[in-house]
């Protein structure tokens, strides 16, 4: 889990999410708390409005069924799709 947490953290860098939130996110994992970690980055990339590509979604779907989010979690996140 932590390496696709790590992923999903990493895309959504280079995505431009602001660094405050990368940061915020990397420590969360440090501290074993990747399911925050993963809503940090789940809402802050829908509050930037941040286009993702389908990759991305499916890597942020995987890894919130692992931590057993509900799908009105993330499933919002459908609208920023590109691909």
């Amino acid at each position: 889990m932590k390496t696709l947490i790590t992923s999903i953290i990493s895309q959504a860098a280079n995505l431009e999410l602001p660094n405050q939130n990368i940061i915020d996110a990397k420590e969360l994992v440090e501290y074993n708390e990747s399911g925050i970690a993963l809503e940090v980055i789940i809402t802050q990339i829908y509050e930037y409005e941040i286009k993702i590509n389908k990759s991305l979604y499916e890597d942020i779907e995987k890894l919130a069924k692992k931590f057993k989010m509900e799908e009105e979690h993330y499933l919002f996140l459908v609208e920023l799709i590109t691909d």
